[in-house]
């Protein structure tokens, strides 16, 4: 089954790693799929309007929960996942605090999760993991 419906934007700093991500989701038949190397680029284009946003934390001028603030202001509805190397309880619990539907640590099992989790989204518009 082709899962065109949602719209899935890849901000991600690391160029390997976010064709990493770009070709786990297309192996899984994710296909609407948008990369950004900016927080900045990510926030000029949602007007585009994703429905999941997988995000770094480390982007450089502009960090993740900064970029987060800015996409859950713009509009609630969009889905946001951390994908970053922050191990720090603290930087995941603001993410969650500020609207993330979840935090993951960038290894390969939760690449596995990340799909997983974005099923989750699309299935089930997010509302039985908010339950």
């Amino acid at each position: 089954m082709k899962k065109a419906r949602l719209n899935i934007f890849i901000v991600e700093d690391d160029p390997f790693y976010a064709n990493l991500i770009r070709h786990l989701l297309l192996e899984n038949n994710y296909n609407n799929l948008q990369l950004f190397h900016s927080g900045e680029g990510c926030i000029r284009n949602l007007h585009k309007s994703p429905d999941v946003v997988i995000l770094d934390h480390d982007l450089g001028q502009m960090d993740g929960l900064d970029v987060l603030k800015e996409i859950k202001s713009y509009d609630p509805k969009i889905e946001v996942v951390f994908l970053s190397g922050q191990d720090k309880t603290k930087v995941a619990v603001s993410a969650l605090r500020y609207g993330a539907f979840d935090y993951l640590e960038k290894d390969a099992n939760n690449l596995k999760r990340l799909i997983f989790i974005i099923n989750l989204i699309e299935y089930t518009d997010g509302s039985v993991a908010r339950k």
